[in-house]
């Protein structure tokens, strides 16, 4: 049977226990700043942006930094975020010589999620365990994780798909920024997930007031003769374009002035005309004449050549039996044919074809080109 003091020091420990959790949870999305090496001297913690060390009575005594997992700490060496700067996302028992004593304001950001890459957290305001993300993952189970999941970031760019159940099964809820919440009606309640790429729908362009598609965002299917109009004229920065599809943006209104051509993502339109655009043409992407253009996939995805000449062997090409889908410019004609050397049955395709159909998917070996 157990002793009073017994009785009294577990429940004093469990206590203690419970007490640095709280702690540690609170202290989340927090820089702590020490006035000398190996975190002595003061101590003074933030979880927000602070301009002025001066008024704090800490200008130029900072030796070293605690970090919270998941936070930034950005320390610059002037009031106001000014001079130069130093990032630190760990624990950092000394800042250096060159910058000892010499900060004098912060900003605490959270921790860059990468590219591509979906954060999960145990609980809301992306608290306690963090998991991160690049590829699918079907089963939650088995990374002891299921139904536990409460608050989710997004990079940019990415679409977090969640299902209810294991192997993508149940309902279904797609988030592509982050979430501190993600609800009542589905908190603690997924099982498997799909990291993907943010769509952009087809036939359509999506124009960003900043590089790296930061700031506001517009998408158009159609043309569009004067940004004057929808509040962007002269701030567009960078450019997402569906497969397919070509931008054409121009530097006046009605489609006058230098015009440029993009038909891919283009992170910065470049120094020459950035925040110069004003009109904007939405069209699909040519094949020059006399082309057929061969693609891996359905629907014009995956690897994609383009030939205007009669191609005997696709062996040799590193294309044999894969190609899925066509596309034909005016007046041409793409005939494939079963085996190399033109053998075997042959289909003639006059017409962009997404698919080219089951019973000959994966199953041409060479192109004429008339």
């Amino acid at each position: 049977m157990l002793s009073r003091n017994s009785i009294l020091k577990s429940c004093s420990l469990a206590i203690g226990v419970s007490m640095i959790s709280i702690s540690m949870q609170a202290m989340s999305g927090t820089v702590c700043l020490y006035e000398h090496a190996n975190y002595k001297g003061w101590k003074k913690c933030y979880s927000t942006n602070k301009s002025n060390f001066v008024s704090l009575g800490i200008n130029d005594k900072v030796s070293s930094i605690k970090v919270s997992p998941g936070t930034r700490a950005v320390l610059f060496q002037h009031t106001n975020y000014q001079g130069y700067k130093r990032v630190y996302t760990k624990n950092t028992a000394w800042v250096g010589k060159g910058v000892n004593d010499q900060y004098s304001s912060l900003k605490v950001k959270s921790k860059r999620i990468p590219k591509h890459t979906v954060c999960l957290y145990q609980h809301a305001n992306y608290k306690g365990w963090r998991k991160c993300f690049r590829a699918d993952k079907p089963n939650f189970v088995s990374l002891g994780i299921n139904d536990q999941v409460s608050s989710v970031k997004v990079s940019p760019g990415t679409r977090a798909v969640l299902f209810q159940h294991t192997n993508y099964q149940g309902y279904k809820r797609v988030y592509t920024k982050n979430t501190a919440w993600v609800g009542k009606g589905v908190n603690d309640q997924y099982s498997s997930l799909k990291v993907k790429s943010k769509r952009i729908p087809k036939h359509t362009v999506c124009l960003y007031q900043h590089a790296n598609y930061k700031g506001w965002r517009k998408c158009f299917r159609a043309d569009k003769p004067n940004f004057v109009s929808l509040g962007i004229n002269d701030q567009v920065s960078s450019v997402k374009v569906s497969p397919g599809t070509r931008a054409v943006l121009f530097q006046h209104t009605n489609y006058q002035g230098y015009k440029r051509v993009y038909t891919k993502n283009t992170a910065w339109v470049g120094k020459g005309v950035n925040d110069q655009y004003s009109s904007l043409k939405v069209k699909s992407k040519r094949i020059p004449k006399h082309t057929v253009c061969l693609y891996q996939h359905a629907n014009y995805k995956g690897w994609r050549k383009c030939f205007r000449a009669d191609k005997p062997n696709f062996v040799q090409l590193h294309i044999n039996d894969q190609v899925s889908s066509v596309k034909v410019s005016p007046g041409a004609k793409a005939v494939l044919f079963q085996h190399i050397n033109y053998r075997g049955y042959k289909r003639v395709y006059t017409t962009n074809t997404p698919w080219i159909g089951r019973s000959v998917n994966d199953q041409y070996s060479s192109l004429r080109v008339r």
